[in-house]
This record gives structure tokens, C-alpha cells and sequence, in this order.
């Protein structure tokens, strides 16, 4: 039957168009690109109940399957069954019926050993059927910016496509298929297969794909062995772009998380800033608490850079009770906060003022 789902369409060497009644408000651009004309057409559909071991998965390798999400839709399939149809392509090859969308329902059914799926039959050949993948998730957001990337690959590498004509089929710019493929051949292939087994973030493996390749894979493993976050991971990768010196890599990730503290130029912008629940009393206070743990971070950082190999067991003696004054002194600093929120300061001041006054009258007093 025809639902009026649209898709691009290619046709080869014949420069026929799309009738105008198809391309009026489908919001797609028609692009003729060298001897590809894509064009907006009806796709033929037809719905069946099709045995589970008959759909052909292979184009599952380019979606991430999300645990949590299929726990979710296990629970809803229980409860009210399976509501929507997978997808399924039928001129990708002869006689197959290549998944399109619904690995997630797919992965469920077998799960509960069900024998058949609700199957919506599209007539799409290979790259059509890449382009469904993306135009079938774009409402939700269901594919990363790497899945993405994988599928414009796919259309780009595999089926010869140009980053304009890819583009087109979806719906997007070239700059848009350009940066989705940037970020998959940036990242190290033993990364990538580290996501499809779930071993790896996609928010983590895009900030690792910014690093020159031969530091991604120990870069990943950093992360997994510290358990970072995916901010911590930018903040490991911008610290591993810092510096060219091996050895001061090797360092940062052997221990990340010592290396990871907020940097000075951050501390200098918070500091200028404001906070609008303080009195301008208050926010000079403020400012030299963030200048005091900008110092504490930068001493941090010089004794690491200096111990234990730089430092002499003597030099470490010598500086030690400076270290004990700066830390007594913030430890006073602390204790006066917690009076002041605690209405305590006039009580302590006015104990202080007695207790002076008592050690002034017995140095008076005759011996």
C-alpha cells in the first residue's frame, strides 16, 4: 500500500525529474550532482508479519545498542506488546530483507522468543536504505553524531557517493557529511569496536578522536582504568595536546586524575565574574579565595613537576613547614567562615576581649 513515505531517490544517467506534486512541501532540496540526479518520490510499503530469522542485520554494526534502552523497551513490550513496526529494505539485495530501524525491537523480541515482527517492507536499495536509517531517527534523535558518521561512510566510501550527493539523500549540507566523517576516520578502529561492545562512551570516544592516533588507544585506556567522565576525558585530551614532551604524556596518563584540576585561566575568569548573591564585600572575598586555590592548584603542579626525582630528601624537610603554615592558615581562614555562618564571631571576639583583659590585670598585679 502507499503511505506517502518519501525518500530520495537516484536515478543514473537519466536527467528525468520527480513529479512537482512530490516535491511541493516535502521540505526537501533537489540536487543534481554530476551525473546523479536525486529526486523526491513515494516509496511502495507493504506491511507483513515476518518470521524473526528472516531479517538480514547486517547494517547493525553501524547503531550502538544502548543496554539501559533496551531494558526500557523490554518493560513496555511486556506491558503493552511490540506498537511500532521495524523496518526492513527489499532491493538492497535479491530475495533479503535488510533491517533498516528496529534493532532494538529485534534484539527485545528475541529476548521474550518471539517468532514473528510486524515488518513495514520498503522498496530501498543500498544507499536508500543508509538514508532511511537517518531520516527514520531524526525526529528522536536516535542516532550519535558517530553513527551518523558510519552511515555517511558507508554511502561515501562503499557506494561512491560525493559528500554533496550523501548529503542531499538526508537531508543536510556537505559541511554536515564532512564534519560526521571527520569524527569516524579520526577515531582509531579498535575505539570504534570498543563502542559497538560498549566498552566505550560515544561522548567519551569523541573527545579521545581529537588526539593523534597513537596516543587514542592509551588515552582509552586511562580513561576506563580511572573511570573518567566524559568531562575529564576532554580535559585529559587537552592536556595531552598541550604538550609534545613523551614523557610528560606518559605521566599525565599514567595518573589523569592528578592532572586534572581546574587550570589558572579558569580561576582568572571566575574570578572576574561576579556572584549576585554577595555584597561587594563579599565578592572581594570571594575573589581571593579563588586567587588562593589558583595558587594551591599551581603549587600542585610544581611539586609534581619537581618530585620525587627533583627534590632532594633535604630541599623536602626545608619546604615542609611552609606547607604547614599555608595550611594552618587556610584552616583559620575556614574556621572563621563557619563562625560567621554560624553567628559565632561576636561571642568568640567578645571571649578574646575578656580573656585579654584578665591576662592585663594579673600582669598587674604585684608578685
Amino acid at each position: 500500500m502507499a503511505l506517502g513515505l518519501t525518500e530520495q531517490a537516484q536515478s543514473h544517467g537519466t536527467r528525468e525529474s520527480a513529479p512537482a506534486s512530490n516535491r511541493k512541501g516535502e521540505g526537501e532540496k533537489v540536487s543534481d550532482s554530476g551525473e546523479m540526479v536525486l529526486m523526491t518520490r513515494v516509496i511502495t510499503e507493504r506491511v507483513e508479519q515476518v518470521v524473526l530469522d528472516e531479517l538480514d542485520l547486517r547494517l547493525a554494526s553501524l547503531r550502538l545498542l544502548h543496554p539501559a534502552e533496551v531494558t526500557r523497551l523490554r518493560a513496555s513490550v511486556v506491558r503493552e506488546g511490540m506498537l511500532q513496526p521495524v523496518l526492513a529494505a527489499t532491493k538492497v539485495e535479491p530475495g533479503r530483507r535488510v533491517l533498516v530501524d528496529g534493532f532494538k525491537r529485534v534484539r527485545v523480541a528475541r529476548e521474550l522468543g518471539l517468532a514473528h515482527l510486524t515488518t513495514s517492507l520498503l522498496a530501498l536499495d543500498g544507499p536508500m536504505a543508509l538514508a532511511m536509517m537517518l531520516r527514520s531517527n531524526a525526529a528522536q534523535r536516535g542516532m550519535c553524531a558517530l553513527e551518523e558518521g558510519w552511515v555517511m561512510r558507508r554511502l561515501c566510501r562503499e557506494h561512491g557517493l560525493t559528500q554533496a550527493q550523501a548529503g542531499a539523500m538526508v537531508g543536510h549540507e556537505q559541511s554536515w557529511v564532512c564534519h560526521r566523517l571527520r569524527l569516524v576516520e579520526q577515531l582509531a578502529e579498535e575505539l570504534q569496536s570498543d563502542l559497538r561492545l560498549g566498552l566505550l562512551a560515544p561522548a567519551v570516544a569523541r573527545e579521545l578522536g581529537r588526539l593523534p592516533s597513537g596516543l587514542q588507544i592509551n588515552a582509552a585506556r586511562a580513561v576506563r582504568e580511572h573511570g573518567l567522565l566524559s568531562r575529564q576525558a576532554a580535559r585529559l585530551a587537552q592536556r595531552l595536546l598541550a604538550t609534545d614532551d613523551p614523557r610528560e604524556r606518559r605521566e599525565v596518563l599514567a595518573d589523569p586524575l592528578r592532572y586534572l584540576a581546574i587550570e589558572p585561566a579558569e580561576q582568572t575568569a571566575n574570578a572576574s565574574k561576579t556572584d549576585s548573591r554577595l555584597s561587594p564585600g563579599g565578592n572581594d572575598l570571594r575573589k581571593s579565595l579563588l586567587g588562593f586555590e589558583g595558587a594551591a592548584f599551581r603549587l600542585g603542579r610544581s611539586v609534581m613537576s619537581h618530585a620525587p626525582k627533583g627534590l632532594r630528601g633535604e630541599e623536602a624537610r626545608i619546604l615542609t613547614p611552609l606547607l604547614g603554615q599555608a595550611t594552618t592558615a587556610g584552616r583559620r581562614i575556614l574556621t572563621q567562615l563557619d563562625d560567621v555562618s554560624h553567628g559565632r564571631s561576636r561571642a568568640r571576639d567578645r571571649a578574646a576581649g575578656q580573656n585579654a583583659q584578665e591576662e592585663e590585670t594579673t600582669d598587674a598585679q604585684p608578685s
